[in-house]
């Protein structure tokens, strides 16, 4: 398989950017300390532009992504942060442009945040690891770590893990203020009123004690000093985030300065002299207080590229791969479409060439059709492409494609599961309910109905059909809560009546079937070693539906071995049967459970 991967070639067609005098969804706009000038992101170079518009300088001009600008306190340098080696790395040029210094060369993502008061180093969030120690190595990469770094280069140095970003020094240099980070939250989910809501914070260098100065339930963030004791920050307290002044004095006093009632304000700059900057609606405003905030007109003319065709080298990161029942066709995603190689990697064909994302490939029993899920304006739905020609056995060898919709609501469906026999699929709705559609009458059942289970992220939620495309074992959140889930057996005969095989009250998911259907077996931590926040350690379970399988499962190997070989004997010496065969038993109810790890 990593043959196909280094040798493909696709052909990604970038639409055309072209010159625009007035370039929309400028991002992380930083003034200069004499408010004059504002350093932007732009399309993934960096700009400067006079802080009341006009036309814009470009500071970078490369392939990779530059951004995340801050200024030095005397206005001579602009730190930034590129992935042109990579990852973020932090790098420093001057003011008027000109070619950058690297600083930091991790293999974490570095931000600049700030110049230390003198100028001589630069402070960066980094989602490097802890220090031993720490209570959270090394599984902390989602509580930012802040470190500095000389602005000549050198050692970067860890000032604190406690999860602080956007920091900004004051005037004086003894007190830095920041927003917390207290969880993996996203940053741009806007409303929310959770544990992990960012608050604002004080650092006192000297004394080394932290101040809590936002008191509101939601999202307090990306704080920037005022004068005296004086700052600013954007906050959602009155509904839409806006941006709010109060101090370090009287903290529970907080003015609102803007009153944008439709989209967040975000990105938040000042300068010395009071001027403000902040991104609203994709475009950049500037605000002296006590005044309306000013949209900047800015131009903007260069030649973005992006209008030739470029060839990609797939060199790897598939983000998902999926196998032929016959193991000679590999499908697999790449930037959103799909592709299908040889299992040789000699012969790759690309399948999808859409703007939307293409993901959750599978093969049907078959192997002449291949199910997706694809994200349209409206919601995901699940699409099938079929090889059109009954001569063509195979996808990457392939002329001529049919596409059709199979589920196509207005609602979020996705992954989708064919049934060993080809004639169902088992999918998800609404990223929860789980149902159940058949292909030849065009019909839905629902299987776990809605507000039993609860998807927290794309990929948690897992189902398998049984051999003879009967049944299905999902997990189930019933009893247990979001996060411990029972393995449930479910009749796809659309009673939706389901059996809960495991209820141990611990986490119990991703069942597999075995002994064609006789027994499952699942991964369960009710006796591994738990962790007292989350995670822990899982063991190998089985459960049996069938006497005789469990009986064989219990034999020893002397026995088993003995047992194999009188039935070698008797197949020898037994006369063909006259009549069907006899059907598998089904799963109809638990029988015997055994821990195998």
């Amino acid at each position: 398989m990593r043959n196909f991967l280094v040798s493909l070639l696709a052909s990604i067609s970038i639409l055309p950017a072209l010159a625009q005098s007035q370039p929309r969804w400028i991002m992380q706009p930083a003034l200069s300390p004499d408010g004059k000038w504002i350093a932007f992101g732009y399309k993934g170079n960096l700009f400067k532009v006079a802080s009341t518009g006009g036309p814009s300088t470009p500071l970078t001009i490369n392939n990779a992504y530059n951004g995340y600008p801050i200024w030095s306190h005397d206005g001579k340098k602009i730190a930034f942060a590129s992935d042109r080696y990579g990852n973020f790395d932090v790098f420093v040029m001057p003011a008027t442009g000109g070619e950058p210094i690297r600083l930091t060369a991790n293999s974490a993502r570095d931000i600049p945040y700030d110049f230390t008061p003198d100028d001589q180093h630069i402070v960066f969030g980094t989602d490097r690891h802890d220090i031993y120690t720490s209570a959270r190595f090394p599984g902390d990469a989602y509580w930012a770590k802040l470190f500095s770094v000389p602005i000549n280069g050198g050692s970067s140095t860890m000032i604190n893990s406690a999860g602080t970003e956007f920091v900004h020094f004051n005037g004086k240099g003894d007190k830095f203020i920041y927003q917390d980070r207290k969880g993996y939250e996203d940053p741009w989910r806007k409303h929310h009123t959770s544990g992990v809501t960012r608050d604002i914070w004080v650092y006192d260098l000297a004394s080394n004690q932290y101040t809590k100065v936002s008191d509101f339930k939601g999202e307090d963030r990306e704080p920037v000093w005022g004068n005296d004791d004086a700052f600013y920050y954007l906050s959602e307290r009155n509904g839409n985030q806006n941006l709010y002044r109060s101090s370090l004095t009287s903290p529970a006093t907080v003015q609102q300065l803007t009153h944008f009632e439709k989209n967040p304000v975000r990105q938040l700059s000042r300068s010395t002299n009071g001027l403000l900057a902040f991104t609203y609606n994709g475009d950049l405003y500037t605000l002296i207080e006590g005044q309306e905030p000013q949209k900047l007109t800015i131009t903007l003319d260069a030649d973005f590229g992006g209008g030739e065709t470029t060839i990609l080298p797939v060199k790897g990161e598939a983000s998902e791969m999926a196998i032929s029942g016959d193991g000679k066709q590999v499908a697999f995603v790449y930037r959103g479409d799909i592709f299908v190689a040889s299992a040789d990697g000699t012969t790759t064909r690309r399948i999808t060439n859409t703007p939307f994302q293409e993901r959750m490939v599978e093969f049907s029993p078959d192997g002449r059709s291949l199910l997706y899920s694809v994200e349209h304006e409206a919601s995901w739905d699940i699409e099938q492409v079929t090889i059109a020609s009954k001569t063509e056995p195979y996808f990457y060898a392939s002329t001529l494609l049919t596409t059709s919709p199979i589920v196509a609501t207005g609602k979020d469906e996705f992954q989708g599961v064919y049934s060993p026999d080809g004639k169902k699929i088992a999918y998800l709705e609404e990223r929860n309910i789980l149902k159940s559609y058949d292909l030849a009458a065009k019909t839905s059942s629902i299987l776990i109905p809605e507000g039993v289970n609860y998807s927290y992220s794309d990929g948690d939620q897992f189902f398998t059909w049984s051999p003879d495309s009967k049944y299905l074992l999902a997990p189930s959140g019933e009893g247990g809560g979001w996060s411990n889930h029972d393995v449930v057996l479910i009749k796809d005969d659309g009673s939706g009546k389901r059996i809960n095989l495991t209820q141990s009250g611990f986490n119990d998911e991703h069942p597999q079937w075995g002994l064609d259907g006789r027994m499952m077996y699942w991964i369960s931590n009710k006796n591994g070693l738990k962790n007292l926040s989350r995670g822990g350690q899982n063991d190998v379970y089985a459960m049996f539906f069938d006497q005789k399988a469990w009986d064989r499962f219990q034999l020893s190997k002397e026995d088993f071995d003995l047992k194999v070989e009188m039935e070698k004997k008797d197949s020898a010496n037994k006369k063909p049967p006259v009549g069907p065969a006899e059907p598998p038993v089904g799963p109809l109810a638990p029988l015997f459970l055994g821990r195998l790890s």
